[in-house]
């Protein structure tokens, strides 16, 4: 954590504002940038994440989108369910009919 505040506190007024944002937000979140060294159930990437949202972008260029909002909020509530489901080692089948 040293080498962390070490480098968050360097002065980065010759780099431009993107770089400056990005300290400043990592020294906001500097007690969870690392948690995945500490807690293993705990991704060190996104993937999980970008594969959750995957599905709805292939409905969305297979069929140009749903038909109505409400069939969207619907797809996605019950997309939701099972991908966590799934996530923790449970039947995603289980995790939708105990919605019904």
């Amino acid at each position: 954590m040293e080498s962390l505040d070490k480098l968050l506190n360097e002065n980065l007024d010759k780099f431009k504002k993107p770089f400056r944002q990005l300290r400043n937000s990592l020294r906001k979140l500097k007690d969870h940038v690392f948690h995945f060294l500490q807690d293993p159930r705990v991704p060190s990437h996104n993937n999980a994440s970008e594969g959750g949202i995957r599905i709805l972008k292939v409905k969305q260029k297979r069929s140009g989108g749903f038909r109505s909002q409400t069939g969207a909020e619907d797809f996605m509530a019950i997309h939701s369910v099972a991908d966590t489901a799934k996530k923790n080692d449970f039947s995603r089948w289980n995790a939708v009919l105990a919605l019904v």
